[in-house]
C-alpha cells in the first residue's frame, strides 16, 4: 500500500488536474476528500483514464466522501476538478500477484531458457528400406530454427563403415528448421546406409548444439 496527497491549489479551480498517474501494476485505490474552502459546497469530481469535468463521473461531495476503484480501472490515471481549492489523500494498492516476482515492480512473462533443437523429421526416413538409388534432397527438419555451426554431414556404407560422401555443413542449405543437402556420389542398390553428425555441426539459433547422431542406428536407410 502506498499513501499519497493531493492538492487542488486557488490558481487550479475549474481545470482538470492529474493527481495519480497509470500504474499497470495497481489493482485498487481509495480517494477521499479532505478540506473543501466552504464544507459541503463546491464538490470535486473525479474521472479514470481521461480528464475530469465539471458535473460529470464520480463525486466527491463533502469532507470525508471516498470513491474506492478496483480493476482495471484503478490502472487509468485519476484527473479531478474543482470550482474552488481542496486537497486530499489517496491509498494505492498492488496486485500481490506482481509484488511477488523477483522484478517487481518491472514484472514481465520470464522467457523460458534456450533449449537445444531437437530433429524430429528425417528424410529419408530412420530405418526406410524402399529409398531409391537417386533420393533427392537428404533433409533434416527441427523443432525450432537451426543455424550452421562447424564440421561434416558424413555418409557411411553399413557393410564395412566406409564413407560415401562427406558434405559441409557449410554446403547445405538451411531454411528455418529443415537443413537440405545432395549427394554427388551416387547410392547403390539394396545397400545400408547411415549418416553421422558430429555434435556442433548444427545448432540452434541461440547457439546450443544439437549433439548430432553418434551410432549406426539414428539415421539409417536401405536403398531398393
Amino acid at each position: 500500500m502506498s499513501a499519497y496527497t493531493w492538492e487542488i491549489g486557488a490558481g487550479e479551480v475549474d481545470v482538470s488536474k492529474e493527481i495519480l498517474a497509470a500504474d499497470e501494476f495497481r489493482n485498487e485505490l481509495v480517494v477521499q476528500l479532505h478540506t473543501q474552502v466552504v464544507p459541503g459546497a463546491d464538490p470535486v469530481f473525479v474521472a479514470f483514464g481521461e480528464a475530469a469535468t465539471a458535473e460529470n463521473g464520480i463525486m466527491l461531495g463533502g469532507i470525508g466522501h471516498t470513491v474506492r476503484v478496483l480493476g482495471a480501472k484503478a490502472r487509468l490515471a485519476v484527473n479531478v476538478i474543482s470550482a474552488a481549492a481542496s486537497s486530499g489523500g489517496i491509498e494505492s494498492h498492488t496486485s500481490i500477484e506482481y509484488r511477488h516476482v523477483p522484478n517487481y515492480p518491472l514484472w514481465q512473462k520470464q522467457p523460458s531458457p534456450p533449449s537445444a533443437p531437437i530433429c524430429v523429421h528425417y528424410s529419408p526416413f530412420d530405418d526406410a528400406d524402399d529409398v531409391v538409388v537417386g533420393w533427392d534432397p537428404f533433409f533434416l527438419m527441427f523443432d525450432t530454427n537451426v543455424q550452421a555451426g562447424i564440421g561434416n554431414i558424413v555418409l557411411h556404407k553399413g557393410s564395412d563403415d566406409s564413407v560415401v560422401e562427406t558434405i559441409s555443413i557449410g554446403d547445405t542449405t538451411i531454411e528455418g528448421g529443415i537443413v537440405e543437402f545432395s549427394l554427388t556420389n551416387p547410392l547403390e542398390a539394396e545397400t545400408a546406409y547411415y549418416f553421422l553428425i558430429a555434435s556442433g555441426v548444427i545448432e540452434s539459433e541461440d547457439g546450443i548444439d544439437w549433439g548430432g547422431t553418434d551410432d549406426k542406428t539414428t539415421w539409417n536407410f536401405t536403398t531398393v
